[in-house]
């Protein structure tokens, strides 16, 4: 499905957007941000979790209501909670066939960029996108899901556990002034890790 939607794309840019996910203006107002840069990225951040039990009323103000109750009633998803991805296409061409919806293919997408050096722009400060808390019955169960047949080929696909990175793996931080490099002992640990 990557390759399919970049080379349908008209546009330089690309998003993947898991289907549970809310996002409001600040999403596009991000990617706006990083829009100018040269050459190849990959924009991504933390979710939030939110339970989300009654139609959503997208009157006026909307958003600055659903962003108070959010940040009041929800909860940041720990570094591995990663569901959008923006890049410019090209980027994610050669993916191995990972079953999307299970584990591992999304902390490897993370991975791959960092191993080809292509910066990884963290938009969690700056971006509230929203993850709508649902069971797992539609994948026979959250066992099934985690630990499942289609989750272990995953796992295996990717190359194991040490290329599954998280959003703390991030070259850059994405702030109201755009994207801004890390230097930390994190991340300096991870270069050398992926050089």
């Amino acid at each position: 499905i990557f390759q399919v939607a970049q080379d349908a794309a008209t546009t330089p840019l690309v998003s993947y957007v898991n289907a549970d996910i809310i996002l409001m203006s600040d999403f596009m107002a991000a990617v706006n941000s990083v829009s100018e840069r040269d050459g190849p990225f990959v924009l991504s951040g933390q979710r939030w979790n939110l339970d989300v039990t009654e139609p959503i009323d997208f009157q006026e103000n909307w958003e600055d209501t659903f962003r108070a109750r959010t940040k009041a009633t929800g909860g940041l998803h720990d570094r591995t909670g990663t569901d959008y991805y923006v890049f410019p296409k090209g980027v994610y061409y050669d993916i191995p066939p990972f079953a999307i919806g299970r584990t591992a293919w999304d902390q490897w997408l993370l991975y791959s960029a960092r191993a080809r050096g292509i910066p990884l722009i963290d938009g969690t400060p700056e971006i509230l996108d929203v993850h709508q808390n649902h069971d797992y019955s539609h994948g026979n169960g959250a066992e099934m899901v985690w630990n499942g047949p289609e989750s272990k080929n995953n796992l295996a696909l990717a190359g194991g556990r040490p290329f599954l990175f998280m959003i703390k793996d991030r070259t850059h931080c994405l702030t109201p002034d755009g994207p801004k490099p890390v230097r930390d002992l994190w991340t300096f640990w991870r270069f050398v890790r992926t050089a």
